[in-house]
């Protein structure tokens, strides 16, 4: 998927965007900025490429409170974590999306709360 066709999957609420500074990550880039909503929770999302296409969708909520909820939420829907770490400052945990073929990890730091999607294949679940 390239960030055209992703602006126009997502009707306007992703559209192409280069990204502002601090949203960049190493060998990928910034093709979609924009917001995602899920029922209650609001969302920043940015899409990242690779060569070979879309590689990551990040969200990230400001509501860092209900990133503990969003945790229950996300083991509804995938079940139990395949990976974790735990600490008092950091927390991460990693799903595997078999159906989809995705890597779905949540971070939670305090400061900020993020969602990430990729390929099973990238991350080595």
């Amino acid at each position: 998927m390239s960030p055209h066709q992703a602006a126009v999957a997502s009707k306007g609420r992703v559209p192409e965007n280069a990204g502002q500074p601090g949203q960049h990550k190493p060998g990928l880039a910034v093709g979609n900025v924009g917001s995602y909503d899920a029922g209650t929770r609001h969302f920043s999302v940015v899409f990242y490429y690779a060569s070979g296409g879309l590689f990551d969708v990040t969200l990230e909520t400001k509501d860092l409170q209900g990133c503990r909820t969003l945790k229950e939420d996300l083991v509804g829907v995938y079940g139990e974590p395949a990976k974790k770490y735990e600490s008092i400052f950091l927390s991460f945990y990693d799903w595997k999306d078999e159906a989809k073929n995705n890597a779905v990890t949540l971070t939670d730091s305090g400061q900020f709360c993020t969602i990430m999607y990729r390929p099973l294949k990238a991350v080595g679940l």
